[in-house]
Formats: structure tokens, sequence, C-alpha cells
């Protein structure tokens, strides 16, 4: 575990604004390089950095600024000034770690990714191709259980699952795009919704949407069903607060 000092907290923005020596740049960079723990740090400092960049956060630091002003007509109250002051200082600072410290969504989306299971329920049919598909997308060959399932989907429409192999699929080759396609198709009378829907709030989760994976995550909520749990300690992780509530200061 890496010691958060403000020393190497300086040191982790010099080096990403470019203010080291060029010295000072080889020497940090071989530390890097050699010590795990520095790499994520700096890799969170880096995440910081563009989520600074984001429209929401030059909407929340507007936020911020409207109730500092609000907060500056109430000055001729000393003691109000003060605490106020000091509640919007926790607030900004409580956010800026809460973005360093969660890191990119990515690792949100390890953390609660795993491929979904084989089931026997695919079997009949043309078995042996079934079965050969199904080792390929067990053992992670994506590629090679990709342009089969999408032939067995197109031929058994009516198995839901086969379209919930297929999309795991596609994540598992970076395609979300394509993943988010399949598992959409997936409605509530087809079966298995409720397990599209997860994935569904995954892929755009790992495509970086991340209001549509809020919206679908809620959904799941709504649906009441055996991934309400899992789906709430997502959508806890995911929700910042906006303020709004602090800015409806009189």
């Amino acid at each position: 575990m890496i010691n958060r000092t403000q020393e190497l907290f300086e040191q982790i923005e010099r080096y990403l604004l470019g203010e080291l020596t060029d010295e000072e740049n080889y020497n940090f960079e071989k530390e890097i390089t050699s010590n795990p723990d520095l790499k994520s740090e700096v890799e969170k400092h880096r995440s910081l950095h563009s989520a600074m960049e984001d429209p929401k956060v030059t909407a929340f630091n507007q936020k911020l600024q409207n109730i500092d002003n609000k907060l500056k007509r109430k000055k001729n109250n000393l003691l109000f000034w003060k605490a106020a002051a000091s509640l919007v200082f926790l607030i900004g600072l409580a956010v800026f770690f809460l973005l360093l410290n969660n890191g990119d969504q990515n690792d949100l989306f390890k953390d609660y990714y795993t491929p979904y299971p084989i089931e026997d329920t695919i079997r009949g049919t043309n078995e042996n191709r079934i079965d050969r598909t199904s080792q390929s997308y067990a053992k992670g060959e994506y590629n090679t259980a990709i342009p089969e399932l999408n032939s067995l989907v197109s031929q058994f429409p009516d198995r839901t699952v086969l379209k919930l192999y297929l999309g795991n699929c596609y994540l598992g080759t970076d395609q979300e795009k394509e993943a988010i396609r399949v598992f959409e198709q997936i409605k509530k009378e087809d079966g298995y919704y409720e397990n599209a829907q997860w994935y569904l709030a995954l892929s755009y989760l790992k495509d970086n949407d991340k209001n549509k994976s809020i919206a679908t995550l809620e959904n799941i909520v709504g649906y009441n069903g055996a991934l309400k749990e899992r789906a709430l300690a997502l959508l806890k992780k995911l929700k910042i607060n906006t303020l709004d509530d602090i800015e409806e200061l009189p």
C-alpha cells in the first residue's frame, strides 16, 4: 500500500503537468515502472485530470461557484459565512478524493463482470454444433464462438440464452456497442430479461456511457429480482451527488 503524502501528491501532479526536469522525469518514470502501487496512483490522478475536463464536472464546479456567490451575499453574518465556507471546502475536497479513489469506470467493470455461465438448457436440436460452440465460449475463445452463435441465434431465435452468450462474447472482445445491440434485443417477454439488463448496464459502463448504465441499473432495481442487490451496490459507486439540494440556499 502506497503512502499518500503531500509530497507524493505534488510530485505526481508535477509529472502529469510536465513540470519535472528531464532528470526528475526519468527517475520518476523508472520508479513508476518498478512500483505497481505508484503506477496505479498515477493512473488515478490521470483519470481525475480527464474527469475534470468532463462537462459534468464543469457543471459541478459551476454549482460550487453559485454556492460561493450566495454565501458572499451573506457576508454580514460572519458566523454563517465561516460555517458555510467550510462546508463548501469540505464538499469540494470530498468530491476530489471520491473521484481520485474511484478510479476509472473500467475498474468497476472488472470488479462486477463475470461471463454468463453455460447452461444445459441450450442442448437439443443440432446438439453437436451447440456443444462445440458452448465449449469455445466456456474456454473464452470468443472470436471462434461469435460467428457460430450469430448463426445459432438466427436459427433458434426463441432460445434467448444464446443471445446472452453472444453478447458476452462481444464484451469479451471489447466490442461493447455490438454487445449493447444484442442485449437490447432481449425483452421482458423473452426470458432472461434481468440477466440481459445486468449485462447491458455493464456494456454501457465499459462503453463509458455512465448515464445509460445508471438508468439500466435503476431499471433492474425496479424489476426487484435476483440481481437487485448487486445493481444497488454498483449504483452507489456510480452515483455522485450533484449538490442540487445545497444549491437551494436561501
